[in-house]
């Protein structure tokens, strides 16, 4: 599971498996345990998972899915079925300011790519999106907060800039709740055009991200 990295054991025989296929319900490969090759299979059904997400106490900027927007369309709601949760905010990039819903007021719409900030009292686990969701997204010049759901494997800051375009952006953050630091990528101008400097921080599916832009982007997609 590229998503969480967690695997399990087809088999422990010590002989050499080689020449894996993969079908919808068996993995087969070839094996020398009878001291020639023959083929083996083993069952294996693949299961989407939901995206979830780990939420620490304190600060975590998290990626909004169907999923969640769909079990709890409005802030309220969410904070309603998590006591863990003290506050939500979500940055209204279109217009330049942050709005808050807590236990003791306000509120907004919850939908797929949103990038909001959750503040926790306890850690506790959130259910984000379907297994292979994606979301398109529109960037506004300035600020924007958005949330990544399905991404290539490996997918890393540079490989963000990159796909946005390099002349298009200004930086990248997204908030480490392990260390409780940012992880910072900027664009700047260098004697042969523009490169990014910075930690070429790794990007995982429910990350939300701060990413400023230099134009409107419509319909961008990692």
């Amino acid at each position: 599971d590229l998503n969480s990295g967690l695997g399990g054991k087809l088999t422990a025989n010590p002989a050499k498996q080689e020449e894996p296929a993969i079908t919808n319900d068996m993995v087969l490969w070839q094996d020398t345990r009878d001291g020639v090759y023959q083929i083996y299979k083993a069952d294996f059904k693949l299961e989407p998972v939901p995206l979830t997400i780990d939420i620490a106490a304190g600060f975590n900027l998290i990626s909004v899915g169907n999923r969640l927007a769909k079990d709890y369309p409005k802030a309220s709601a969410l904070i309603q079925a998590y006591p863990e949760i003290e506050k939500v905010m979500v940055f209204d990039s279109l217009h330049g300011f942050y709005i808050e819903a807590s236990p003791l007021g306000g509120d907004f719409d919850l939908g797929q790519g949103m990038g909001i900030i959750i503040y926790a009292n306890n850690n506790f686990t959130l259910e984000l999106a379907e297994s292979g969701e994606t979301a398109l997204y529109t960037l506004f010049q300035g600020e924007n907060h958005i949330g990544i759901l399905t991404i290539p494997a490996g997918y890393r800051a540079y490989d963000l800039v990159n796909s946005i375009g390099i002349e298009n952006i200004q930086s990248v953050r997204r908030f480490d709740t392990k260390t409780g630091t940012w992880n910072t990528v900027a664009v700047r101008d260098a004697g042969a055009g523009k490169e990014p400097i910075g930690v070429n921080f790794a990007i995982s599916p429910g990350d939300g991200l701060i990413v400023f832009a230099k134009k409107r982007i419509d319909g961008w997609k990692p």
